[in-house]
């Protein structure tokens, strides 16, 4: 049963995402492109063929928003009450048409299965994520000025400000966003923080022992906005040049700076907390050791970790699963069995 499991487990984390999303999307993708006329019907301007196919998700497509559903194993496979009852949602952003087929996601897959459909309406349109406050949506182009489309909220062109204020956190209106970043169909990226908050220069210097500037550092950096025990900014990193700073602008909030100097695999690092006031420079000294205590993995050594570690958690979850079921089948059928046992004489 061990190599039952295993296999199980190797489809569902390996073909899956990497194959079968993959096969998946383009089968959907030839479908929709034969389907494009047919969802913005008759539209007579780019408004109007945004919003039908912002209607043709909420309304057609039938996904069901798994964001608030807490039973899931490693963020990946979902178990809700209603259908499609068991969701895969995607781990390759290359994929976003694969929801048509799954039927499930979050603001995440909403965000890029609009960006896509709306990309082959032939409108110009970029996916916006707020990874620090955990959100994603999209912008579509019209006479010259972005308008936003959240298929995942959802809600049809509001003003910028609508995240910060209509969002909350401990029951309290209002939070404050640290970065926010818009990818085009083609996947170049654009920093767009100034758009939807105002923002504080941060400048931070890094430096040795010997209050020397070390040149090459990079930091990452970590919102504490939305999540007591923070969430990390992906696609933010900031590398210190000759001088040992760097710039960068931020929303305002509370942060935790990461800064590491090393190889591949193994370097040296620290970290320290801070907050920024809106509209107000911040400078940081952080200074690192090259001490045990200041040891650290690099980056690039941590996400293969993370990925090793996800994959042991998975699997020993499925396993965890399976043997409760097998447990529960056992009993069910041994109390099946005596009240049968009673009953004959």
């Amino acid at each position: 049963m061990f190599f039952v499991l295993l296999i199980v487990y190797i489809f569902l984390y390996h073909l899956v995402p990497s194959y079968i999303m993959k096969m998946v999307d383009i089968k959907n993708r030839e479908t929709l492109l034969n389907s494009i006329s047919f969802i913005v019907g008759n539209s007579t301007n780019d408004v109007e063929k945004a919003l039908r196919i912002y209607n043709w998700i909420e309304n057609s497509v039938g996904l069901t928003n798994v964001y608030a559903d807490r039973y899931n194993i490693d963020y990946y496979i979902y178990f809700i009450s209603k259908p499609p009852f068991v969701c895969l949602r995607l781990r390759n952003k290359n994929y976003p048409l694969w929801v048509l087929t799954s039927k499930c996601g979050a603001c995440e897959e909403y965000s890029l299965l609009f960006r896509e459909i709306a990309n082959m309406a032939n409108l110009t349109v970029r996916s916006i994520h707020n990874p620090g406050e955990d959100h994603n949506w999209d912008e579509v182009l019209i006479n010259g000025s972005w308008i936003i489309v959240d298929p995942g909220w959802p809600i049809f062109n509001p003003p910028p400000s609508f995240y910060e204020m209509n969002r909350s956190i401990n029951g309290s209106n209002g939070l404050n966003m640290s970065y926010v970043y818009g990818v085009y169909p083609n996947g170049t990226i654009i920093d767009l923080t100034e758009r939807y908050t105002n923002v504080s220069l941060l400048k931070i210097s890094v430096v040795d022992e010997n209050n020397d500037p070390i040149e090459g550092a990079i930091l990452r950096f970590d919102s504490f906005n939305l999540l007591e025990n923070g969430k990390e900014i992906s696609n933010l990193e900031c590398t210190t040049g000759k001088d040992g700073t760097c710039e960068l602008k931020l929303g305002g909030g509370s942060y935790r700076a990461k800064v590491f100097i090393g190889n591949k695999i193994f370097g040296y690092g620290n970290e320290t907390k801070f907050y920024l006031n809106e509209e107000e420079p911040k400078k940081i000294r952080i200074i690192i050791k090259k001490s045990l205590s200041n040891i650290r993995l690099s980056p690039m050594t941590e996400e293969v970790i993370s990925e090793l570690v996800a994959i042991i958690i998975g699997f020993s979850l499925l396993w965890s699963y399976f043997v409760i079921i097998s447990v529960e089948s056992f009993l069910l059928h041994k109390f099946l069995k005596e009240i049968v046992d009673r009953k004959i004489p």
